[in-house]
């Protein structure tokens, strides 16, 4: 594996599992090519209890910044979006970002449909206002 390489963890998706899975942001290390890197990623609840980590990569230079806006009040936790979007957005996270905008902290959320359509939604990171989509038919 190279330095800087996108390590991603895929999930194989049972049918029947739960619109949107819960999911959490962590934070780890580990020893890639004999270099400790400092990881971040997601994590989802399975249906039978189990956390399967979804997707992880190495942490960006602003990652604490995107914590910290959370923990500040700045911007709502992931789970906490995704709770608000499940009515009118069911599917399961593929990935997520947390980024700042203009002043403003936005999640970028990539979704997989029942449909099995891939769907981007630009959210509001404060109000969790749906600001854009792509994708999903």
């Amino acid at each position: 594996m190279r330095w800087g390489m996108l390590i991603t963890f895929l999930m194989l998706v049972a049918s029947g599992g739960p619109a949107v899975a819960e999911c959490r942001e962590y934070s780890t290390t580990a020893l890639i090519e004999g270099r400790q890197q400092r990881l971040t990623g997601t994590a989802c609840r399975q249906p039978d209890g189990t956390w399967r980590m979804m997707s992880s990569r190495p942490a960006p230079a602003d990652h604490d910044r995107a914590r910290a806006a959370v923990a500040a009040g700045e911007a709502l936790p992931l789970s906490d979006v995704l709770a608000r979007l499940r009515p009118r957005y069911p599917g399961r996270l593929l990935d997520v970002e947390l980024y700042e905008q203009g002043g403003r902290w936005r999640y970028r959320l990539k979704l997989m449909r029942p449909d099995n359509q891939v769907q981007l939604l630009t959210v509001d990171g404060l109000s969790a206002e749906v600001l854009a989509v792509r994708g999903g038919g």
